[in-house]
């Protein structure tokens, strides 16, 4: 049943994207439908059965859209005033989540942070790019693995 259901959520997820790339022209579905159970069959080989809470996934959009949108206004900080202090550094943020896919996320869902950039994904740490090493950074990096371990129905490690 967990497959049956996975499959139609993969059909589902790339049907709606397909109709968003085409902006909704019906006559592209002779090209979407082979491409659709195309990409469904390839993910479901390659990416193993991740739990997603659908409560985690309500409270990490808006999450992750804000503070998208910190992230461009800091960008355009930084670009239309030259005055903003830039002391980069490199950080070493120790993981709580366990290896796989939901470290992945993370490491991308830090890029979008304002001043932040993952660099490497090693088995202990995640290394970060940042633009202020002034700025503590510690607590927003909790924050965002709490919400991804709530995404993925995950339990940290105890080390914090």
């Amino acid at each position: 049943m967990d497959f049956i259901r996975r499959v139609l959520f993969s059909v589902s997820v790339f049907s709606l994207l397909w109709i968003i790339f085409v902006d909704g022209a019906l006559n592209s579905w002779i090209v979407g439908v082979p491409i659709v159970l195309l990409v469904t069959f390839i993910s479901i080989k390659l990416l193993p059965i991740t739990p997603i809470s659908f409560i985690g996934l309500l409270k990490f959009i808006p999450f992750f859209l804000w503070h998208s949108l910190l992230g461009g206004f800091d960008v355009a900080r930084r670009v239309f005033y030259l005055k903003v202090a830039i002391s980069p550094a490199i950080l070493n943020y120790r993981w709580r989540l366990p290896l796989g896919l939901s470290r992945i996320f993370m490491a991308n869902t830090v890029s979008l942070l304002p001043g932040t950039l993952s660099v490497e994904l090693d088995k202990e740490y995640l290394q970060i790019h940042v633009l202020d090493d002034s700025v503590d950074f510690t607590a927003e990096l909790i924050l965002v693995e709490n919400k991804v371990a709530e995404l993925f129905k995950q339990n940290l490690s105890a080390s914090e």
